[in-house]
């Protein structure tokens, strides 16, 4: 068995490497455990940091884009309760100069917990210094409407209450589909503002970037 300590020396030293491309304690966790079982079979730390040097993410992975003055993490190829929340987390914590918005949709083949992931993941994003949450899809207006039922929020569920959104009592808002969100957000963002789009690949969230 090989068990590591993320903080220690090399996790650091990962972490710095990481930093830009997928930031995240989970993704630092990840790379020590990948290199701690490199060095097992005698790859040095040294060739890790060095492969991580170009490292580049396939896909709809963290990909970081600016547009119109807002940025967006577009990390639409696939979601978990567990990577949603990692997203929510890591995002909460990134630089941003005004507004963090994130775009919430559904998480498929999750079997008969879906409502419950789908509430645990709503909740935990209201607990963060997000100050915007939109969601998309049929589980999340269920997971919406279970959040929203407890004070202090409340659902936003017309466009034009999304220039509401954020100010306590009046969020999450919930869209039935991706235009009727990509439309409130083109209302609702500015310039320095950074929206986190994190759904299963099927909800094709990315389309709000198109």
């Amino acid at each position: 068995m090989v068990s590591v300590d993320p903080s220690d020396d090399a996790g650091k030293r990962l972490a710095e490497a990481l930093a830009v491309r997928l930031p995240g304690p989970h993704n630092v966790s990840n790379a020590r455990l990948a290199a701690a079982c490199a060095g097992e079979v005698g790859v040095p730390l040294e060739r890790c940091l060095a492969a991580l040097a170009d490292f580049s993410l396939p896909g709809d992975r963290w990909r970081v884009v600016e547009k119109d003055g807002v940025t967006y993490v577009n990390d639409c190829y696939n979601a978990n309760p567990t990577s949603m929340i990692a997203a929510l987390e890591t995002f909460a914590a990134m630089p941003c100069a005004g507004r963090r918005v994130a775009v919430l949709g559904d998480m498929f083949e999750l079997g008969d917990r879906k409502e419950e992931f789908h509430e645990r993941v709503l909740a935990r994003a209201m607990e963060l210094p997000i100050d915007a949450v939109f969601v998309v899809g049929e589980a999340m207006a269920v997971a919406c409407a279970a959040v929203s039922s407890k004070p202090p929020y409340r659902v936003a569920e017309r466009i034009e209450d999304a220039e509401n959104v954020g100010v306590a009592g009046v969020s999450p808002a919930n869209f039935a589909d991706v235009p009727s969100a990509r439309a409130a957000l083109a209302t609702y963002l500015r310039p320095g503002d950074a929206v986190l789009l994190k759904a299963s690949h099927g909800m094709h969230l990315e389309a709000i970037l198109a």
